[in-house]
């Protein structure tokens, strides 16, 4: 049987005991919320729902984190990722995997930690190993715009697929050891993004632009073109081709301004050769005559 690929979810989970649910993280227990009495079971929820039963008061709180269950619809399945917003506190997030079958077993609760007044809770458990455990600051440079807008729906629990080559990445540098707790600026961000689309640019021109010239110049026919790029690349610099038989292994000789005599000028002499693989003694030998 082909192995299923694997999945990516976003879980929310209770921000007003995340202390709770990240020491419970770190010993390998995602928990969620609504999971305080024993007919919250997400088995007994799917069991009822396939008998046709109404479901119980507490169980109709539950029975929206049926995706924990992997043999529920569009579920949760073994080795699929999690992301966990705003842990290990507000503006981060977490990734770990899923590494066993959801369980049910309510936490009892502190008197500091039962701020809903239910004794206990966050019974629904998805066995975990963490993959970012300091989280990933969601304004790194790093960060897909589209992962930080996701994060900010307020569902329970929605599917993250179509980000799923972005957070590989970001797992992948986590493990690296790079940077992606502290969070750049607009205008940092601003700048990448310049970057990379110049370099895209860039890449294309290249591809396409090198058969082009190849296809117009050939051999000592260079020379000219040459000759028109190192006018712009030095404006105001004489630049001369110099061709036939009074070229003396030059073929374009670049004379700049001497900034600290006028009267003798900074000279670049350029020979052409349409090859590649390493030039020969003999071309040098041309070139400083």
């Amino acid at each position: 049987m082909p192995a299923i690929p694997r999945r990516y979810w976003a879980i929310r989970t209770d921000k007003d005991n995340r202390d709770l649910i990240l020491s419970e993280l770190r010993r390998g227990k995602f928990r969620q919320g609504w999971g305080y009495a024993k007919d919250q079971d997400l088995r007994s929820i799917q069991a009822a729902i396939s008998e046709g039963k109404s479901l119980s008061e507490t169980q109709d709180k539950a029975w929206r984190n049926l995706r924990m269950l992997s043999t529920s619809h569009d579920s949760m399945h073994l080795q699929d990722w999690i992301v966990v917003p705003n842990l290990p506190q507000q503006g981060k997030f977490i990734v770990a995997e899923i590494k066993d079958e959801y369980a049910y077993d309510p936490l009892k609760l502190s008197e500091e930690q039962n701020i809903n007044g239910l004794d206990q809770d966050y019974g629904h458990v998805l066995p975990v190993r963490l993959l970012t455990e300091k989280g990933i600051n969601k304004y790194n440079l790093n960060v897909d715009a589209g992962i930080r807008k996701t994060l900010k729906a307020q569902g329970r629990m929605w599917n993250l697929d179509k980000y799923g080559p972005q957070l590989a990445s970001l797992v992948e540098m986590y493990a690296n050891g790079e940077d992606l707790a502290s969070a750049a600026s607009g205008e940092a961000r601003l700048q990448t993004a310049w970057e990379k689309a110049v370099s895209i640019a860039t890449d294309a021109l290249k591809k396409e632009l090198e058969p082009a010239l190849d296809s117009h110049f050939q051999a000592a026919e260079w020379e000219e073109p040459i000759k028109l790029m190192f006018e712009r690349l030095y404006p105001g610099a004489n630049v001369e081709w110099v061709a036939g038989s009074s070229e003396q292994g030059a073929d374009v000789v670049v004379k700049l301004r001497n900034p600290f005599d006028d009267g003798s000028p900074w000279l670049m002499v350029i020979q052409v050769k349409n090859y590649q693989n390493e030039i020969g003694t003999s071309v040098l030998g041309c070139v400083n005559k």
